[in-house]
C-alpha cells in the first residue's frame, strides 16, 4: 500500500483534558505532524471525539450557503412559504445533518447549536416575529426538530446496516453492551 506521507496526520484520541501525544511518528523517514482535529470524509475528528470542531464547521458552512441562498429566503422576498421551506430541506439541512449516524450521540449541547441555526432559517423563511413558539413554527412548517430529525436518519441508517451480509458491517448496528465506557452511536437510538 502507498502512503503520501506529505498528506498524513496523526490524531491522538483521549478523553483526558491534558495530553501529551505519543512520540513523533514517522513513514519512510518524513515525520508525521500530531494534529487537534482532521477532517475526513467530510467529518470533522477531534482527539476528544466530542464533535465539538465538526459542528462548528457544519454550522459555517450552513451560514455560507445560506449567505448564497438569501436573497430568495430573506424576510422580504416574495417567495412562497412552500418554495421556502422546500429550499431549506434539499439545500441546507444536508449541510446540518451530513453524517449524523456518526456524531448524532454529541451532547445536547452541540446538537442545540444546530437547533438554534435551523430556528433562525425557518423563522426568517416563515417572516415568523421572534416571540413565535418552536415547536408552532415547526409544526406549521412541517419541519421535524433537529434532533429527532438526526435519530430517524441514524434509524433509517441502523435498519439499512442489518441487512447487510458483511459480519463486521453488521456489528455496527448491534446495541451497545451496559459495560461499555464511552457510548457508541448507535446508542442515540436508546437500544
Amino acid at each position: 500500500m502507498n502512503v503520501n506521507a506529505s498528506k498524513c496526520v496523526a490524531l491522538f484520541f483521549t478523553k483526558r483534558a491534558k495530553h501529551k501525544p505519543p512520540s513523533q511518528l514517522q513513514i519512510d523517514g518524513h515525520k508525521i505532524p500530531w494534529a487537534p482535529s482532521v477532517k475526513y470524509l467530510g467529518v470533522f475528528l477531534d482527539c476528544r471525539l466530542n464533535w465539538d470542531c465538526h459542528i462548528r464547521e457544519t454550522i459555517k458552512k450552513a451560514r455560507a450557503r445560506l449567505v448564497q441562498l438569501y436573497p430568495l429566503i430573506n424576510r422580504t422576498s416574495k417567495l412562497s412559504l412552500q418554495a421556502g421551506r422546500d429550499i431549506y430541506l434539499m439545500l441546507l439541512r444536508p449541510v446540518l445533518t451530513y453524517a449524523s449516524p456518526v456524531w448524532g450521540h454529541a451532547a445536547a449541547s452541540k446538537i442545540n447549536r444546530l437547533q438554534v441555526y435551523q430556528n433562525k432559517v425557518l423563522r426568517m423563511i416563515a417572516h415568523a416575529p421572534r416571540a413565535t413558539r418552536l415547536t408552532t413554527l415547526h409544526k406549521d412548517m412541517k419541519v421535524p426538530m433537529m434532533k429527532s430529525q438526526i435519530r430517524s436518519l441514524a434509524q433509517r441508517f441502523y435498519d439499512k446496516i442489518r441487512c447487510v451480509d458483511n459480519p463486521l458491517i453488521n456489528t455496527l448496528g448491534q446495541p451497545h453492551t451496559s459495560w461499555e465506557k464511552y457510548k457508541r452511536p448507535i446508542s442515540l437510538l436508546g437500544l
